[in-house]
């Protein structure tokens, strides 16, 4: 699943210990530019939602 592919493969989305990124390299996962980026974690909540995984 793609969900599962973002969340695994991009840097700091399980880690709480590093910031949310504005994004990410497509290949690598590495995060790029402004980090602590609000519409990235956004965009992962209506993915969730979309996706069924929350309510």
């Amino acid at each position: 699943m793609l969900m599962n592919k973002l969340l695994r493969n991009s840097e700091g989305m399980l880690d709480p210990a590093r910031p949310l990124r504005e994004n990410y390299h497509p290949l690598t996962g590495k995060g790029l530019n402004a980090e602590n980026f609000s519409w990235t974690a956004a965009h992962l909540l209506m993915m969730i939602r979309e996706i069924g995984l929350q309510k």
